[in-house]
């Protein structure tokens, strides 16, 4: 079973999925069709995540609301991509209980690359 909401790199066959779906041969990408497996990959990625995803999280239910993780995760996934969402935007309080991101401040590529802290509700393990 996997451990992660799905793998960082998702199962080849999970593009290959996505391109049979979208009726373009997987791997064979001309300037025209890769416009197009794009465009139709946006439309069925979130159908074939749930093939691949965690079944725990296909039915684990976030703390105090009526949605399963995964559609929270899905939901949050669209948020970013339509740009109404931004993860890195504060307040963003660290491990300890230090605001590390003003409220309404979006965190720059150079501070997201060189955080040595974890965020709030991260346990680190000692070694």
């Amino acid at each position: 079973m996997r451990e992660g909401v799905f793998d960082i790199a998702p199962p080849r066959m999970m593009h290959e999925k996505a391109a049979q779906k979208c009726k373009l041969t997987y791997d064979t990408y001309e300037n025209g069709n890769l416009v197009e497996y794009m465009g139709c990959l946006r439309r069925v990625e979130e159908e074939v995540i749930r093939e691949y995803v965690n079944p725990i999280l296909m039915q684990a239910k976030i703390p105090g609301k009526n949605i399963t993780v995964l559609d929270y995760v899905l939901w949050r996934r669209r948020q970013i991509l339509d740009g109404s969402w931004d993860p890195f935007t504060g307040p963003i309080y660290d491990n300890e209980g230090k605001l590390r991101i003003e409220k309404g401040y979006r965190a720059s590529h150079d501070m997201l690359w060189n955080m040595d802290w974890f965020v709030e509700g991260v346990a680190a393990v000692q070694k």
